[in-house]
């Protein structure tokens, strides 16, 4: 039987995967750390093609508050070995990608978003103390956020998410938000969760910007949000059959691994920030 480890997610080394070459992120010191929220000189949409944009928000502004709950801050974690500001207020966002009618169909995959993430602890049952399950979550609203905030990312050229491309998928994914194909016909996606657990620390308080790595040898997209890891599989080979009952996307029910933060990559990294010298010589 497998027992899921909250550092399964591998982040990617920089190496090139199978299905698209990808830019790695470039750190270019503590200049990069301080960066404005976002652009302000508005675009063309690029789901209508009409005029003017907004400033539409990579992580939604009403779920990051809602993540933020009473604290000042939400917790910016990233998965790599590059060292990133820890803090961010309400969360990143681009002018130049979406206008408002457009913003706002995506805001429904957003609004029901949030309410699952409110509502965990009452639709959401354990079993045993490694997994959870669900009958009474919409999977798809649920998988097209997900895809939403990966979409968002790629098409913006804001400096957190310029290491966000998905290629070949980014018209495909498209489609599928705007109702033009439905989500079954992106079979490179497996949607997989991972609910955080700690007794120490509020990771329902967290997140984190997408990063590429590998499960089980496939290319994933890894993300903490609401006090879960996602796991998006963009790959076209299959998920390992042990792993096809917890394809969120491919499921009416919801099933999912539940494992302790301090055990996570994620984890590591908040603990070699807190040691790095730029965070001493902010303490001194």
């Amino acid at each position: 039987r497998y027992s899921p480890q909250a550092a399964d997610f591998e982040p990617d080394d920089g190496t090139d995967l199978s299905d698209d070459s990808v830019k790695p992120y470039d750190w270019e010191g503590l200049d990069n750390m301080i960066d404005c929220c976002g652009s302000s000189a508005p675009g063309v949409c690029r789901e209508c093609g009409k005029t003017p944009t907004i400033a539409a928000h990579i992580v939604p502004k009403a779920f990051a508050r809602t993540i933020r709950g009473d604290n000042p801050h939400n917790i910016h974690v990233k998965v790599s070995e590059n060292i990133t500001r820890p803090t961010t207020q309400l969360g990143a966002y681009d002018s130049n990608i979406l206008c408002a009618s457009c913003d706002g169909r995506l805001g429904l995959y957003d609004e029901y978003a949030i309410q699952f993430i409110r509502n965990y602890a009452n639709i959401v049952q354990n079993v045993g103390d490694n997994f959870f399950i669900s009958d009474d979550v919409n999977c798809e609203l649920f998988s097209k956020f997900i895809l939403s905030l990966l979409w968002r990312a790629s098409i913006s050229n804001h400096r957190d998410f310029s290491h966000i491309k998905i290629g070949k998928y980014e018209k495909e994914i498209q489609d599928i938000l705007f109702d033009r194909t439905p989500l079954c016909d992106l079979e490179a996606f497996d949607l997989m969760l991972m609910r955080f657990k700690s007794e120490k620390l509020d990771v329902e308080g967290m997140y984190s910007v997408p990063e590429r790595g590998r499960f089980e040898g496939l290319n994933m997209w890894g993300f903490i949000i609401g006090g879960f890891r996602i796991m998006a599989k963009l790959d076209n080979k299959r998920l390992p059959k042990l792993f096809r009952p917890l394809s969120i996307n491919k499921s009416l029910v919801m099933r999912g691994f539940i494992g302790k933060f301090e055990d996570s990559i994620e984890f590591r990294h908040i603990v070699n920030f807190s040691r790095s010298p730029i965070i001493r010589s902010r303490n001194m």
